[in-house]
């Protein structure tokens, strides 16, 4: 029987350590595509696909370009802006009466109600370029370039794509190889641009989920095989200490690459550090309380068992050997006396 158990506990803790290494993938996977991050490491990965260009959506397309293009329309847009702001300002007042007689019919003319960004379509994509950026543009010459590269990522990670995260891979697969990935090619990657969607990101947050509630079952059945239920948290923070730093082996692999393949798959990794804390700490928890009732139950032992209580002990029972024996010499007299008498 205890055979038995044993092994059902060496099977359990394997794919225990198994599970935590896919759920410790799927929080990193989902914690990298959280929207800032992607905001923040996707565009130099685009950059590097598209050699500058952009162009993920069509082969044409130039930010540059479309921007210095932009840039002219959009000054004369917001400057007629600007101008008319002004105007309505000063007839606030007056527009303010006429809201009052009218019952709020009409609406005076103020900030909040004017648009404040210049729109327009390009490259696939609708770009919304707040007039604010023209007065960045004198310290920050790329202020409207990265504007511009901003709503490209907004449109890619928050695009309603029709199709469940595996058939839009099956989508994929028959126009993309494997091969493909070394020739550095532009146009293999546009159709894996929801790998860095919202999409995306609540497919694995939903493995994790599942990989979460998978583990709680295995530590259950952990606790319940081992045979010192006191070794239960030290068995399971040792096992999540251990996955820990295999994560982290994830985060190396990927240091230093300059390989454009490489650096995508880089953006799916890059919050390994944040998982690794997170799971080894959670870990080392564990394994200390697991420590710490091992000693609490050699104390309470110990407590049980004293040197006092011992010595109180034995010398209970001397004292109960020594009467037994006086209690013996007094019979075996009187019996000694009484033969005599006879």
């Amino acid at each position: 029987m205890g055979f038995i158990r044993g092994g059902l506990l060496m099977i359990v803790s394997v794919v225990f350590f198994v599970t935590l290494l896919l759920g410790g993938v799927f929080l990193t996977i989902s914690l990298s595509l959280n929207h800032d991050n992607v905001e923040k490491e996707f565009p130099l990965i685009a950059e590097n696909l598209t050699n500058g260009k952009f162009n993920l959506a069509e082969e044409n397309f130039n930010l540059t370009r479309e921007m210095e293009r932009a840039s002219v329309f959009m000054v004369d847009h917001c400057y007629s802006l600007n101008n008319t702001f002004q105007n309505g300002q000063n007839n606030t007042a007056k527009n303010d009466t006429l809201v009052q007689n009218q019952n709020a019919s009409d609406v005076p003319v103020s900030s909040e109600n004017l648009p404040v960004s210049y729109v327009f379509a390009a490259g696939g994509y609708v770009f919304v370029i707040p007039c604010s950026v023209l007065d960045e543009l004198e310290e920050n010459p790329q202020a409207l370039a990265d504007s511009g590269i901003s709503n490209i990522v907004d449109h890619i990670y928050y695009e309603e794509y029709d199709c469940n995260f595996w058939d839009c891979f099956k989508t994929v697969a028959s126009d993309f190889s494997f091969l493909s990935l070394f020739r550095e090619r532009q146009i293999e990657w546009r159709g894996t641009l929801f790998l860095v969607s919202e999409k995306a990101r609540n497919y694995w947050y939903g493995k994790f989920s599942s990989a979460l509630i998978g583990l709680l079952v295995f530590a259950i059945l952990i606790f319940l095989l081992i045979g010192q239920k006191q070794n239960a948290p030290i068995l399971i923070g040792t096992l999540m200490m251990a996955s820990s730093f295999v994560l982290l082996w994830f985060e190396n692999i990927f240091e230093g690459v300059t390989k454009v393949y490489l650096v995508f798959l880089s953006l799916f990794f890059s919050k390994t550090g944040t998982v690794f804390w997170i799971v080894f700490i959670f870990g080392l928890i564990l394994f200390s309380a697991g420590i710490a009732l091992r000693l609490l139950q050699k104390d309470l032992i110990k407590r049980k068992f004293s040197k006092k209580d011992i010595l109180g002990i034995f010398k209970s029972e001397m004292s109960k050997t020594k009467e037994k024996e006086v209690s013996a010499k007094k019979e075996k007299k009187e019996g000694d006396v009484k033969k005599m008498k006879k």
